[in-house]
């Protein structure tokens, strides 16, 4: 049996053609969606990971004041081989003039924890020398730097360009660094950044993390490791990157599934055209398990060979697709695309093992009819009642099995919730694809008895051929409702992950334009001045007060009312009565949750405000609450209200008309800057534009897998339909021979097959489009932490399913007639 199984592969090529490329194409597409999307992850962690890349332990301070050195304390713990200190502080720096615009300045430390690399030039010797992370300045350019700790402007001069920080990239604000004494001069008592700390050998990070803990005041320091400091990074900027990366994981598995359902759904058209043969060898004394055998040998060969092959293509195919990212919409740099041999090989193997799992049902069906059945009627296999009766149960059992584990599925963690809620949609996609496999063709048998009143019989004998076939048109239609549904799923469930990132992209800096006044309050006729520019739809200069949490921290916030916030924010509101709405990097909203209550002290008064998180940097609060708890203050102080000194007005925010995403040199940027310039008051400008911009093209890097995901479903789809609908129009070469000798005409011949096709196609693309749709919607939902705890019934785009299934019907119907012999006239 095994010199038949290597007899039939050398003298029936063509006939394994097809299901050789169906293998190869599997595989080649596993290996290249595992390659890109492990190589996706590295490049895209590396934005958040490269500083921390020798650091075991991260100290953030928040405004640390005082005279206690939290570094000279750090190095003294047990366990410390190294500290260093990026001290922030936001400054504003100027060329000439008096407009000033707004940028961090940070220390940079030499030594072996210094992660930054330069670009051009060289790093700081002196404290008046400097290097910018942007590319606004050149070298040898002299800024003046204005900063809290200075009474005059500092004269620095540009030394070198440096890479940029994750939080300098999400941010949108370029960065200036400095020496570490030159930046203790000017940021002045407060102590705020980051001190990385590495540990010694022997020493984990958690337990590091714990010493340093106690060694610290914890009310101004958040102490974590590496690990975790990067991931909350990432959690903040692009909402749980972590849930996307595994997502991209799960789809390697639903790729493997789809390209092994392609290998099955050909095995089992093969195998039905080898009826005949079978029924040969049995009656020569050939017996079941010799037969099976040789199968096994065929699909083992068969497999082997063509997962050899299609590995190190898959590895080529995204090899050459990261050389040309930037052309298929990824925008992040790919040229590198490795995988280790493990996997190919894992992969390679699981293509043979699905072969042979594929062979063996199909080959058992075969064998399993009557010696003299088989041998009178080639092409025909009919399934038993009891058989068809089976696979709808099952269907309906895996359905419904798949359903109740997605009810389950709100109550999960996170990231199990992402692995359920693709888990359950697999079984309610499988068992709607078994139920649809059964029930479509006998209804489109029954369909063809009615079809034959229509004027045209070639319609009628298109449709009466999908019974006499169950079994390869059960296979047309699983092979066209799984790469449908998939397809269907990735475009809707990427649209809601799309959408998710790109609003938190343009929600981040919900002010488009802050003015600082770089005295104690900005001037008055400055507002009316940049309120009248061209472009500005609102300018507002608030109230300041200074705020202390429980913990003993100050921050200051701004005064501003919801009526002020709708004219002003984007993505949110001002705060409304007895509301305090907090900022990304406020204190409070690391330790007070969204609607609780938190005591605060404002003008040496206890003020109870509710806390509701902000979708920027900047806090905000009731100006109620602020002038309830300074009028206690001037009373208990004997003071009049009346006579008191006006709230300093240290900011004007600004509203510029068109998008979020505008460009930040746009025309009203810069003609507010032009109008700054003329009233010469000594304020500076920060933009946010340039910051959602940023964030946005990081969100796109996160999103380069919406292309890489749809492009490989679609491909796999495209090879599960072609390859199938192939070898279906090549099985009725007989059957079109006899209808040509009977006197059917050539066009009759071309629409037979293609009603065969369309009545299978369409119903099922429309079901999978739907399916697929919303249970794509549905995993978006749950990877965004949409989901409302219940299962939504929610209801896909249906310009996209139509357009979905117009693509299909094309889809198959150009295969149906590219698979068709070519006419050729007679002599």
């Amino acid at each position: 049996m095994i010199r038949l199984a290597v007899a039939q592969l050398r003298h029936r090529g063509l006939r394994y053609l097809s299901l050789f490329f169906s293998i190869f194409a599997a595989v080649a597409l596993t290996v290249a969606t595992a390659a890109i999307t492990t190589t996706l992850q590295r490049t895209v962690g590396e934005i958040f990971d490269r500083p921390y890349t020798n650091t075991d332990v991260v100290v953030t301070l928040r405004n640390s004041d005082g005279d206690d050195d939290p570094l000279a304390a750090i190095r003294a713990v047990p366990g410390v081989t190294d500290a260093v200190f990026d001290r922030t502080f936001r400054g504003a720096v100027a060329d000439t003039g008096s407009v000033y615009r707004s940028t961090y300045v940070q220390s940079v430390t030499d030594g072996p924890l210094r992660w930054r690399t330069l670009t051009e030039g060289s790093f700081p010797t002196s404290d008046d020398e400097v290097i910018a992370t942007g590319d606004d300045h050149l070298i040898g350019q002299e800024l003046f730097l204005e900063a809290p700790g200075i009474q005059d402007p500092a004269r620095v001069r540009i030394v070198g360009r440096a890479e940029r920080s994750a939080q300098e990239q999400l941010i949108g604000s370029e960065s200036i660094l400095a020496t570490p004494t030159a930046v203790d001069t000017w940021a002045g008592g407060s102590r705020v950044g980051e001190i990385r700390v590495a540990a010694a050998p022997g020493t984990t990070p958690t337990a590091l993390a714990q010493a340093i803990r106690e060694a610290l005041p914890a009310s101004t320091t958040d102490v974590t490791t590496a690990a975790a400091h990067t991931a909350e990074l990432s959690d903040r900027y692009l909402s749980q990157r972590d849930r996307y990366f595994l997502l991209l994981a799960v789809f390697i598995a639903v790729v493997a599934a789809v390209a092994g359902l392609v290998i099955f759904s050909a095995f089992s058209v093969l195998t039905g055209q080898r009826q005949r043969e079978f029924a040969l060898l049995r009656s020569t004394g050939a017996s079941t398990a010799q037969i099976l055998l040789s199968v096994i040998v065929e699909a083992t060969i068969l497999a082997t060979l063509a997962g050899a092959l299609g590995a190190p293509s898959g590895l080529l195919l995204a090899r050459t697709a990261g050389e040309h990212a930037d052309a298929l919409g990824v925008r992040v740099p790919l040229a590198e695309v490795t995988l280790p041999g493990t996997w190919m090989v894992s992969i390679v193997a699981l293509g043979v093992m699905t072969a042979v799992l594929a062979a063996l049902p199909a080959g058992r069906s075969a064998v399993r009819r009557p010696v003299t059945q088989s041998l009178a009627a080639q092409a025909v296999s009919q399934q038993g009642a009891l058989r068809r009766v089976s696979l709808l149960l099952l269907g309906s059992a895996t359905t419904i099995a798949g359903f109740a584990a997605a009810t389950v599925v709100p109550g999960l963690t996170a990231k199990r919730a992402v692995i359920g809620s693709v888990g359950s949609a697999g079984l309610i996609a499988l068992g709607t694809l078994i139920v649809l496999a059964v029930v479509l063709p006998a209804l489109v048998n029954r369909l063809s008895r009615v079809m034959g009143a229509l004027p045209v019989p070639t319609l009628q004998l298109g449709a009466a051929f999908v019974g006499r076939q169950v079994q390869r048109s059960g296979a047309i239609v699983a092979i066209i409702f799984a790469g449908v549904t998939l397809v269907s799923a990735v475009f809707h469930g990427q649209d809601i992950i799309r959408t998710h990132l790109t609003e938190g992209a343009h929600g981040t800096g919900d002010i488009d334009v802050t003015v600082t006044a770089l005295d104690e309050s900005v001037p008055d006729g400055l507002v009316a001045s940049i309120r009248n520019t061209d472009g500005v739809t609102a300018a507002i200069a608030p109230a300041a007060a200074r705020v202390v949490n429980p913990w003993g921290t100050a921050e200051n916030v701004l005064a501003l009312d919801q009526t002020a916030g709708e004219q002003l924010l984007r993505g949110g509101t001002g705060a409304a009565p007895g509301e305090i709405i907090v900022g990304d990097h406020s204190a409070i909203r690391d330790r007070v949750k969204e609607g609780h209550q938190v005591q605060l002290t404002i003008f040496d008064e206890s003020v109870t405000a509710t806390v509701r998180y902000g979708s920027g940097r900047t806090t905000f609060i009731a100006p109620e609450l602020v002038d309830a708890a300074r009028t206690r203050s001037l009373e208990d102080k004997g003071v009049p209200v009346d006579t008191a000194p006006p709230l300093p007005r240290p900011a004007i925010l600004v509203r510029i008309d068109g998008p979020a995403n505008q460009p930040a040199d746009g025309s009203v940027p810069t003609a507010v800057t032009a109008t700054i310039a003329q009233t010469g008051a000594r304020v500076s400008v920060a933009e946010s534009f340039s910051a959602r911009r940023e964030i946005a093209a990081t969100a796109d890097r996160i999103l380069t897998m919406s292309t890489l995901m749809t492009l490989v479903a679609t491909l796999i789809a495209g090879v599960g339909v072609a390859n199938t609908v192939t070898l279906a129009v090549r099985e009725r070469k007989r059957d079109r021979e006899l209808l040509g000798a009977l006197g059917m005409t050539r066009g009759g011949q071309i629409i037979m097959p293609l009603t065969e096709i369309t009545v299978l196609s369409v119903p099922t693309a429309f079901i999978a489009a739907t399916t697929g749709g919303a249970l794509g919607l549905w995993i978006g939902t749950t990877v965004t932490s949409r989901a409302d705890g219940t299962w939504p019934l929610l209801r896909p785009d249906t310009g996209t399913i139509l357009e979905i299934c117009l693509a299909a019907l094309l889809v198959t119907c150009v295969f149906t007639l590219t698979a068709l012999p070519r006419h050729r006239r007679s002599p």
